[in-house]
């Protein structure tokens, strides 16, 4: 017992630094990308053509690779020939976001119009709840997105290390804990003051933080055991 919490807790100080790190640095790079794929696009001039689809898109896209690559420099460590879970992160993460995003975007644009279209006599009445409308709204969108996130990335990197849908389950509701905690810190930070650079950098550190730990403290018990019982059979 106490040998197998010495190598988790030695997995863990490895995993909990690295991916941290790898998040905060696929945040921010997200932004220099989702400008420079703004400049270039060609959809012309409209009132939602403001970037936020590149920004979006950028950032789908280098934290499902730097975070799939920081959680392999871990794995490798225990688990040798696991390049395909760098992939799986990176097509999981960018799949699970892109879809989330559009679902959840289609569903928010669809409840407005359902809002503002009411009669007149209701609509008079529900205004006043407009504001707890919009604070529900929040809420339920970031936690639809953090779950498509970490359900599709849990489930490709289940399959590209085990092959076993069934029991990647329990790993992707770590990856979508870890996604929506960070996530709620994040935007909490970022309302204290929403135009404040220095805030924003830590809103940002916050959410990677949360992710590394949270993720770190399931990974080994999860992941490296289970992998290890089955080689240890297999032999």
């Amino acid at each position: 017992m106490l040998k197998i919490e010495k190598t988790q807790f030695s997995f863990f100080l490895l995993w909990f630094p690295v991916v941290s790190i790898c998040i905060y640095l696929g945040i921010l790079l997200s932004n220099p990308l989702g400008d420079y794929l703004y400049t270039f696009n060609t959809r012309g001039s409209a009132a939602s053509n403001d970037g936020t689809v590149e920004g979006v898109l950028a950032l789908m896209l280098l934290v499902g690779l730097f975070m799939g690559f920081g959680q392999w420099v871990a794995i490798n460590t225990k688990i040798k020939r696991s390049y395909g879970w760098i992939l799986a992160t990176f097509i999981g993460f960018s799949v699970g976001s892109f879809i989330s995003f559009w679902v959840l975007r289609i569903l928010s644009n669809f409840l407005q119009d359902l809002f503002f279209h009411m009669s007149p006599n209701f609509f008079g009445y529900a205004g006043k709840y407009y504001e707890t409308y919009q604070q529900v709204e929040v809420f339920v969108l970031e936690f639809g997105l953090c779950t498509g996130a970490g359900v599709f990335t849990g489930i490709c990197q289940w399959v590209a290390l085990r092959r076993n849908y069934l029991s990647s389950f329990k790993w992707s509701a770590v990856m979508t804990l870890s996604f929506f905690i960070g996530g709620v810190l994040l935007n909490f930070f970022i309302s204290l003051d929403f135009r404040s650079e220095a805030i924003r950098l830590f809103s940002i550190a916050v959410f990677s933080i949360t992710v590394g730990l949270i993720s770190g403290v399931f990974a080994e018990p999860l992941i490296i055991r289970p992998e290890s019982q089955v080689q240890e059979t297999a032999i």
